[in-house]
């Protein structure tokens, strides 16, 4: 029974694979191109249809997620300097010995200068704030400024002799002596010219050739201090007016006079064209443009009768020193708000 019944079976399953073979079932196609004999030439003439390019583009997940990292990125406030967030922040106090001190000045490695009218010194104190050494001048001294040489400095004479000292700092002697028809006050160097007051005009005098010329007589008085930077010279008066501001050629550009600027000595001005002014023993702040004012530095400060001042660009650091005694360091910053 068992036998018949494998037997059927294997009957059938053969006649199922015999119906498989019949015909092309189960064949293998093989396909074949064959190009027309016209288009020979074309064939051999055409070495390549184009190319496949790759191309990677970004899914919007990851744009999503760049923009996410665009948008924690802080980008820093930047302050800008103006009259308001200035300020004036105490470093260090100097022992000038001077009895009455004229004018002063930063030498180019950090020593500073000051001169004193009354005993005809110049005297030079060192960085730490203790005096270095002294030069016995010809004539009383009034104000000084670097020369072009690291090594000198210029001393004006207002008094008993009428002109400028050349001061050699390294060899501590007087190496040559200028002498002017007239009294001669504040001073600044500029490329080889010294622009100082008189007791009636600002002049320009060239170093090389010992000649000068007068840029303006506009607010010139005694005791006129000046300084001055690549485009304009600034310069006071305690008579005339009392701060002015004019071109190299002598045009007035602004003049400034406040209540709180009645009279004014020493001037500085700093690398973005904010003016320092001493008046009435104050440190007065006066804006490029000469429309604004503010009370920078006090007695509260230590001032006491100060009578000269000295802005270094480079460090941004304030000289300033009392008639006697003393002289301080402030450095001037920007307000952090």
């Amino acid at each position: 029974m068992f036998i018949r019944h494998t037997e059927e079976i294997l009957s059938k399953e053969d006649e199922f694979t015999l119906s498989c073979l019949d015909g092309d079932n189960v064949n293998t196609g093989i396909i074949t191109c064959v190009f027309d004999e016209s288009n020979k030439n074309f064939i051999e003439s055409v070495h390549r249809f184009g190319k496949i390019v790759v191309e990677i583009k970004q899914t919007k997940a990851a744009l999503r997620q760049g923009k996410k990292k665009q948008a924690q990125i802080i980008v820093p406030k930047l302050q800008t300097k103006t009259i308001e967030n200035i300020t004036g922040r105490i470093q260090q106090t100097i022992k000038t010995t001077s009895e009455d001190v004229r004018g002063c000045c930063f030498l180019p490695d950090g020593r500073m200068v000051f001169t004193c009218s009354f005993t005809k010194r110049l005297i030079v104190v060192r960085s730490a704030g203790s005096k270095e050494f002294e030069i016995k001048l010809p004539c009383s001294a009034f104000g000084v400024t670097n020369n072009t040489t690291d090594k000198t400095v210029i001393v004006s004479s207002a008094f008993d002799k009428f002109g400028f000292s050349i001061i050699n700092i390294q060899d501590r002697n007087v190496q040559k002596f200028i002498t002017f028809e007239s009294q001669c006050y504040g001073l600044v160097e500029r490329n080889g010219d010294l622009i100082f007051c008189t007791n009636s005009e600002l002049k320009m005098l060239n170093l090389h050739t010992e000649t000068s010329k007068t840029i303006t007589t506009a607010g010139v008085s005694e005791f006129s201090y000046v300084d001055a930077d690549d485009r304009h010279i600034y310069y006071t008066s305690i008579y005339k007016g009392p701060l002015t501001c004019c071109d190299f050629h002598g045009v007035i550009k602004w003049t400034f006079a406040t209540e709180t600027l009645p009279s004014c000595l020493g001037i500085s001005v700093d690398r973005n064209g904010f003016l320092y002014v001493l008046s009435t023993g104050s440190v007065v702040l006066i804006s490029p443009c000469g429309k604004q004012s503010r009370r920078l530095l006090s007695s509260r400060d230590g001032l006491k009768a100060a009578q000269a001042l000295y802005f270094d660009k480079t460090r941004d650091i304030l000289l300033v020193a009392n008639r006697k005694d003393k002289a301080f360091l402030y450095k001037v910053d920007l307000l952090v708000t």
